[in-house]
């Protein structure tokens, strides 16, 4: 079944944990899976980052799972200044955790980073890079 200007969104104590919108998609019956294009996913109220949000060309939405994966010039920014930057990531909304294997740049006001594979906590801001890292440390800028 195809869809046009697609919303969901997970709520828990009557908030909004997230929100993921497209402008496109294709629902699997047998699955529970959506296919998204244009897509924008919104993580609400992070303790560490704020709001942060999240674009991606496309993606999929495994219902059953709590599973977004985002794919393609995958963006996230936040409202305190966090960036991360890759081709494909998933969120786990059970764990409420990203990962990736992809190559990652992630960047916040006195960190820089990129190496390959990410796999990030997004309740405790948690980063661990999984392979050939690179950093830069800039003293200074670090929030107290």
């Amino acid at each position: 079944m195809e869809m046009k200007n697609l919303r969901f969104t997970e709520v828990s104590s009557s908030r909004v944990k997230w929100e993921l919108s497209a402008d496109s998609g294709r629902y699997s019956k047998e699955n529970s899976i959506v296919q998204v294009n244009g897509v924008k996913f919104i993580l609400n109220e992070l303790p560490f980052t704020g709001t942060m949000t999240v674009t991606a060309n496309s993606g999929e939405y495994d219902q059953q799972a709590r599973k977004v994966t985002l794919i393609g010039n995958v963006i996230a920014s936040s409202v305190k200044g966090m960036t991360f930057k890759t081709d494909r990531i998933l969120y786990d909304s059970n764990l409420r955790k990203f990962t990736t294997k992809e190559k990652i740049f992630f960047s916040d006001s006195a960190l820089t980073l990129d190496g390959i594979g990410l796999e990030m906590l997004v309740d405790t801001q948690q980063v661990k890079v999984l392979r050939q890292v690179s950093a830069t440390i800039t003293p200074g800028k670090m929030k107290k």
